[in-house]
């Protein structure tokens, strides 16, 4: 069975308000108490990061006798497509929570067409962060 450690990195979800009433008041949350009463959001980014390769080290002993070990590991088998798949199950999911948990998951259609928006780099999927 073929195990994979997958690493949130960037999940987000915005709260969907009226842009035009947030376009001199950034959104800033400082705890849960923000969101309150909020039923309606916007994911702005989903991305999975999968763990491909690790290098691990460990020194056993005391005193200046002892050794050490060093262990080396690679994914392999997996292809773009296959790690694609995972990347949609787990949006699917997540939607799903957020859904099932009341919210409604709005369009994002509004929120890319704002200014600030418009000037993010767009990386398609797949991109190495860097």
């Amino acid at each position: 069975m073929l195990r994979l450690v997958l690493t949130m990195l960037a999940t987000s979800a915005l709260v969907a308000t009226p842009l035009a009433a947030k376009d001199r008041d950034p959104v800033k949350v400082s705890s849960a108490k923000s969101f309150k009463g909020a039923q309606s959001v916007v994911i702005g980014s989903f991305s999975i990061g999968f763990l491909t390769e690790k290098t691990d080290s460990a020194f056993a002993g005391s005193r200046g006798y002892g050794g050490s070990s060093l262990a080396k590991t690679r994914l392999e088998g997996v292809d773009a497509a296959q790690f694609q798949q995972i990347t949609d199950a787990a949006y699917a999911d997540f939607v799903a929570k957020l859904t099932a948990a009341g919210y409604v998951v709005a369009d994002r259609a509004a929120m890319v067409a704002t200014p600030g928006f418009t000037k993010l780099k767009y990386l398609p999927s797949g991109s190495e962060g860097g």
